[in-house]
């Protein structure tokens, strides 16, 4: 058993540094769109990225409150990472005097993703009320928009390997 584990992790590791070669080499091609240039860089600033150096969680997770930068990434997932709207998770993040039924139909109008594809929420009375150049107030929280998808992450991860080396 502990032997077919091992070999099973380095199958996994091996599957993954091919992803992100390859998806480097994708890049190239399509490093003239904006959107893609764009939203490489939004993910490598705001987006989950621990997966690539071995937290056992690999998963597409953006994290954002500002609803036009996350309208751009939800149009960079559609467009370049060819998922479809069904696949999307998200997750709000609030203060605890927030109203989250509200601040859910908020992102699900912003992102489009249904309402019953949000996780639980989680709120906080211990965050610091952050202030947002848009509203002076984050009265919608956070959200993450998540897509459970291994091979994605790591394609994703190529991408911003071809930004880091290429730019």
């Amino acid at each position: 058993m502990i032997k077919r584990n091992k070999s099973q992790t380095e199958l996994a590791e091996a599957r993954a540094i091919e992803e992100r070669r390859l998806a480097a080499i994708e890049a190239r091609k399509i490093s003239r769109d904006p959107l893609f240039l764009i939203g490489v860089s939004l993910y490598w600033a705001e987006g989950y990225k621990k997966g690539a150096q071995g937290s056992r969680w690999k998963s597409v997770d953006f994290a954002n409150s500002d609803p036009v930068m996350v309208k751009l990434m939800m149009k960079f997932f559609l467009k370049f990472c060819n998922v479809d709207i069904s696949v999307f998770k998200a997750q709000v993040i609030a203060h605890e005097n927030l109203n989250i039924l509200k601040s859910i139909e908020y992102w699900s109008n912003i992102t489009k993703i249904p309402a019953n594809k949000f996780i639980k929420t989680t709120a906080s009375n211990k965050a610091k009320r952050k202030k947002n150049s848009h509203s002076g107030v984050l009265t919608n929280g956070t959200i993450h928009i998540r897509i459970n998808n291994v091979r994605l992450f790591y394609r994703v991860i190529g991408w911003i390997d071809y930004l880091k080396n290429n730019y």
